[in-house]
């Protein structure tokens, strides 16, 4: 089942903020580099990942709190590159700080969104294909949580681009404020963010 794909730009910014809880830090079990650099951050296998300090000519293990997830490395490097941005959980925003080895955690507003309301909908819209609701949830569901599932960093290490839930039936492109925690909605259409490009400084 297809579902409506949302295309918005940087100059549709509203400015309703959403609110957030002020983020949280707690340190990990990995043993943090002794030096001032260069590092490196490597992926051994599809769930190990290891920090070279190439001063002390020493690796270190990184102990990452997802399980069973892959990361890319590629994609979820900040513009520094010295946070790594985790996969969502529980609603919340993970970043792990390479050099310090803190997990800072963002508590993202997804409370609210009303899969049978959004299957119901998606029913009615399909209503000439036999759309069954068992169907339709199904792919709601699928939809919803891939959805909320796109994270970006934004320019710099102080913000990131994140679906959030917007309505009871729609997810919203939202921009996260990574210092005071802030989630502000970048547009308000209705439908499902399945995915958002950047080119430069636009989105599309």
């Amino acid at each position: 089942m297809q579902h409506q794909q949302k295309l918005s730009a940087l100059c549709q910014l509203t400015r309703d903020s959403l609110p957030s809880a002020a983020p949280t830090q707690s340190p990990t079990f990995t043993p943090l580099p002794a030096s001032d650099g260069p590092f490196l951050l490597i992926q051994t296998d599809a769930q190990t990942y290891e920090i070279i300090d190439f001063a002390l000519g020493e690796q270190y293990l990184v102990e990452l709190p997802v399980e069973s997830r892959r990361i890319g490395i590629s994609g979820s490097l900040s513009p520094s590159k010295t946070v790594l941005k985790l996969p969502i959980e529980d609603n919340q925003l993970r970043l792990f700080y390479l050099i310090s080895g803190i997990i800072q955690t963002i508590d993202l507003p997804n409370d609210g969104f009303d899969a049978d309301q959004t299957a119901e909908l998606a029913q009615a819209a399909f209503d000439g294909m036999g759309l069954s609701y068992e169907a339709a949830l199904d792919g709601v569901l699928a939809s919803y949580t891939s959805s909320i599932a796109n994270t970006q960093w934004y320019q710099d290490d102080g913000h990131l681009l994140a679906v959030t839930t917007g309505s009871p039936t729609s997810t919203h492109l939202s921009m996260v404020d990574v210092v005071s925690g802030q989630v502000v909605a970048l547009e308000s259409l209705p439908g499902l963010v399945e995915r958002f490009t950047l080119l430069g400084d636009r989105l599309c």
